[in-house]
């Protein structure tokens, strides 16, 4: 399972947006998760805030493999427990997930971009429906670039 799932293990960090239906702007995310894959599966778990801070939500999705080639999926997200399944060996990347009563529905995939991955999809529950679209890096090379400025001291050439 974990050679097959495009995200590697460790911590990502994700930027993006969200746009619900009826409305003119994007609502600004920031997501911060880690993923952990085993013999069995793999376990992705973190968290989705407003970009300001505020409005945090935890997630977690558990993705093992299956005997049709493609991918179960159990995701929880705030209070939403969807199921799915997904195809996650080769681009593009697709997942479709739905709540057991059927009212809520989640459509995303995952495709490679310049540095990382993105992620789009759908959710519909209700009269509710809202688009996203996040860019998703792995937490090293976002400190990588962050710290591209800094200017290192050798602690061995001191100044007398």
């Amino acid at each position: 399972m974990a050679s097959n799932f495009p995200l590697g293990n460790g911590r990502w960090i994700g930027r993006g947006s969200y746009l619900t239906k009826g409305a003119s702007l994007t609502t600004q995310i920031d997501l911060s998760f880690e993923v952990v894959s085993e013999s069995v599966g793999t376990h992705v778990k973190g968290s989705q805030s407003l970009r300001d801070g505020s409005g945090r939500h935890a997630f977690a999705c558990w993705i093992t493999a299956n005997d049709t080639g493609t991918y179960d999926l159990a995701a929880q997200f705030a209070a939403a427990n969807l199921t799915g399944n997904a195809k996650l060996e080769s681009l593009p990347n697709l997942g479709l997930l739905w709540s057991k009563d059927g009212i809520t529905h989640v459509t995303l995939t995952l495709f490679e971009v310049r540095g990382g991955w993105g992620c789009r999809g759908f959710y519909h529950a209700g009269d509710t429906l809202l688009s996203w679209e996040v860019m998703l890096e792995p937490h090293n090379l976002v400190a990588a670039k962050d710290s591209a400025n800094v200017i290192a001291i050798d602690p061995r050439k001191r100044r007398r």
